[in-house]
């Protein structure tokens, strides 16, 4: 789902966004009722605070998105119900992404781009920054606050320090 969200009065930020997923619950929390759609409310609450609203955030997900207080970045998120996987282009001025390696890969031959390196997967619980106001995308990391079952605790957050996505050397 895609969702343009209007700027509320005397906000500073806008958002647009795209969510794979289904949420839980999101009807049940802060302002949940207003929305229609599960995306829609998420991306309102990162609009409305930022990275804490990944602890409200329950459910399978992959977010992408832009936000006007951070121009030239897009942000991505995702849990470990939701893959996602990105690929440079040879420059390093665009990012590719898509829940699907195979279909990003597809996606990529059909229409001729010409990419740096393998595919790489996001990490569960990361937020990553793809930053182009340079001549390249600059990516950046940082972990996402979550709503996790203490179960999968260990295993949900692997680094334990702001890294950027390594690649594999070829």
């Amino acid at each position: 789902a895609v969702q343009r969200l209007d700027e509320p009065k005397g906000k500073e930020t806008q958002i647009v966004g795209v969510h794979n997923g289904s949420l839980d619950n999101w009807k049940h929390k802060h302002n949940g009722k207003v929305f229609e759609v599960d995306s829609e409310w998420a991306l309102s609450r990162i609009a409305d605070i930022g990275d804490d609203a990944f602890k409200e955030i329950e459910g399978p997900y992959a977010f992408v998105w832009g936000d006007t207080a951070k121009k030239h970045v897009l942000s991505m998120c995702r849990n470990l119900g939701r893959p996602m996987h990105v690929v440079f282009s040879k420059d390093r001025k665009s990012v590719y992404f898509a829940s699907e390696a195979g279909m990003l890969a597809w996606l990529c031959e059909r229409n001729d781009i010409e990419v740096e390196n393998e595919i790489l997967a996001l990490e569960a619980g990361q937020i990553y920054e793809f930053d182009s106001t340079g001549a390249t995308v600059v990516v950046r990391s940082r972990k996402a606050p979550a709503v996790v079952p203490t179960n999968n605790i260990s295993t949900f957050f692997k680094k334990d320090k702001e890294e950027p996505v390594k690649q594999k050397d070829t």
